[in-house]
This record gives C-alpha cells, structure tokens and sequence, in this order.
C-alpha cells in the first residue's frame, strides 16, 4: 500500500505502473527492473500515470512494475509504503521469516527481533 503523504502530480513527478505486469511473476533475484526488462515489459503504450494527491492510497501487488518521475520542483512527494505479506514468507537469503506485526504475540519484543 502506497499512501500520498504529498500531491504526486505531473509536476513533482507522479506514480506510474504496467498494469497487469504483476502476472509477470518475479523477474529477477535482484528485484529490480534491467534495461532489457523495461524494453520488453514497459513501453510507453503500456505504462498508466497516477496522480496521486495527497491522503490517498494506491493498492499495489508486491511484483507490479512501478515507478515515481524525478520531482525538479521545491514542492515536497514524500509517500508511506507498507508491504502486507503472508506470515509464512520467508527470505530467499537463509529462509528467515520476517516480523508479524498482526498476529497472537506479535507486538511482543521477542518476536520483532526475527
């Protein structure tokens, strides 16, 4: 969940997504998206441009290609994101789980630690 903490307009450098890109699955271990995947995956028929204003939120699945434009004005595009996952994921690096926020326990020190 992306949430506008600023107007995300054209001029301070909106939001754009590949809608449906996250059928794609992951791309790469590296989670990023390489030149050759962004020729393949995102031309410019297929990118959406969101403005977001302020407050709002934009829903967005882990795996969507996404993007913000570089904000040349003074005018602040600060954002709040937070990734809502499974509580049985576990990282590719080790098979570490990652702290549960909203579960039995979950707030207790010991548990946050993970």
């Amino acid at each position: 969940m992306w949430t506008a903490l600023d107007d995300a307009t054209v001029d301070t450098g909106y939001m754009q997504i590949v809608p449906g890109s996250h059928k794609l699955g992951i791309l790469n271990e590296e989670h990023f998206t390489s030149s050759e995947d962004q020729l393949e995956y995102c031309s410019p028929d297929r990118v959406l441009d969101l403005e977001v204003p302020a407050g709002e939120a934009v829903l967005i699945h882990n795996w969507l290609l996404y993007r913000s434009g570089v904000n040349p004005t003074d005018a602040p595009r600060r954002a709040f994101r937070v990734v809502y996952m499974d509580a049985n994921t576990r990282s590719t690096e080790g098979g570490d789980s990652f702290p549960v926020i909203f579960d039995k326990d979950a707030l207790q020190p010991r548990s946050a630690l993970h």
